[in-house]
């Protein structure tokens, strides 16, 4: 899936570069390039599911490791992509008690900048073509939630960061019991994809 940020993506928040609970982080320098985890991906999915109808069940087996339900049946691969320029946003931290400026209450969020491309990069396991079906019906719908904005990745949901536009879907269908389709499990290069346009 091809994703590009329509607005600002927060990476990680304080003087000193502290990382923020969002799971989006940069990679060690020299490099420094946007890392989105699979988690991020898959809670996205999850959460995008929960709102879309018939979307609750498949949202509920979705990270599902050691319940009943087992192994969840969608793995997010982590994303990588390169930053070419970030912005700073200067703050202040308030005291929630007092409702006045903390003690060193100077920080800054650091941006990626929107229009940046990222790809999702994900395997989902059913036992039959038919769940395999209802799957990617939902998951297109739950594409149009992120598309329009309403479930977002990252940190600073309220200030508008981290939404994404969707722009475009590939998708394959491998029966891993013909062992040559088998081999294909995860050699994105080799596989055979429909484009599904948004």
């Amino acid at each position: 899936m091809s994703f590009r940020l329509a607005t600002p993506l927060l990476l990680r928040s304080g003087r000193t570069g502290d990382i923020t609970d969002s799971a989006i982080e940069r990679t060690p320098e020299p490099e420094g390039d946007l890392h989105v985890n699979g988690y991020v991906w898959a809670s996205l999915l999850r959460r995008c599911l929960d709102r879309i109808k018939g979307g609750k069940t498949l949202a509920a087996q979705i990270g599902k490791y050691q319940d009943k339900q087992g192994v969840s049946p969608l793995w997010c691969e982590a994303t990588v992509a390169k930053l070419h320029a970030t912005a700073v946003n200067p703050g202040i931290a308030i005291d929630r008690k007092w409702g006045a400026t903390k003690s060193g209450a100077l920080f800054n969020d650091e941006l990626a900048i929107a229009g940046l491309p990222l790809t999702l990069r994900l395997t989902l396991f059913t036992p039959d073509s038919a769940t395999a079906d209802r799957w990617q019906t939902a998951l297109f719908s739950a594409l149009q939630v992120v598309h329009s904005g309403i479930e977002n990745i990252g940190g600073g949901w309220t200030y508008g960061y981290g939404r994404l536009q969707v722009d475009s879907v590939k998708h394959a269908a491998l029966n891993l019991a013909d062992a040559g389709q088998r081999a294909l499990l995860w050699d994105w290069d080799k596989i055979s994809w429909k484009t599904t346009q948004p």
